[in-house]
């Protein structure tokens, strides 16, 4: 055919497909629910977070935890390795919004010194699906532990994010955590916590909306 008329039916496709559930769908084991999401508390008293600060780490794409929410920080030390570690003040952090499923955990580290410490993280997912995440956090809360008392975690499934010799346990599990809880606090071992958000199910144009 003319290339005009192929030109033409490739634009059709492209706008039928913007109506379509593309790369983002929702993913299928979040609890049914009714409400809209949208943001209803501070995640963090914004009196207790120094600064924000986009960064691409060594990712070559956008990626979930762009945002680092900083601290003020209350020290550092120098390892015999020349490793410098800062600590920071740890702040309080509260679900922004209702959460209806949870993939948490938390993995045994160590600096190449040999310090030890636990460093959580994990994704929280709303009623329409969107996925929440936060790394370089600590403590969860007594209401997130009473949450994650109610089932045994699976452990010791090196991933990724974990180094040779360290563990990680997680739980993921269905419930309700409404908006303005304390979940977590940041870790304090990092000058800076990680927020990411995903938004998924939405068609090309809704997402653009968004």
């Amino acid at each position: 055919p003319p290339q005009e008329s192929q030109i033409s039916s490739q634009q059709n496709t492209a706008t039928e497909k913007q109506e379509e559930i593309f790369w983002n769908k929702r993913p299928p084991d979040i609890p049914d629910c009714t409400t809209d999401f949208k943001f209803t508390y501070p995640l963090a008293n914004p009196e207790d977070v120094k600064s924000m600060f986009f960064s691409p780490a060594g990712h070559i794409e956008p990626h979930e935890h762009m945002l680092y929410w900083e601290t003020e920080q209350e020290g550092s030390t120098t390892g015999a390795s020349g490793e410098t570690r800062h600590f920071s003040r740890k702040i309080q952090l509260y679900a922004p919004t209702d959460i209806y499923h949870i993939d948490v955990g938390y993995a045994n580290r160590s600096t190449r010194d040999g310090d030890e410490y636990v460093e959580w993280g994990g994704y929280l997912y709303t009623c329409n699906g969107h996925q929440l995440m936060l790394g370089h956090i600590g403590e969860p809360s007594d209401e997130i532990k009473a949450i994650l008392a109610e089932t045994e975690p699976t452990c010791d499934q090196v991933s990724g994010y974990v180094a040779k010799g360290e563990t990680e346990c997680v739980w993921v599990i269905d419930t309700f955590i409404s908006s303005g809880t304390p979940i977590f606090k940041s870790s304090g071992y990092a000058g800076a916590f990680d927020f990411g958000l995903s938004l998924y199910g939405l068609t090309a144009e809704q997402l653009q909306e968004q």
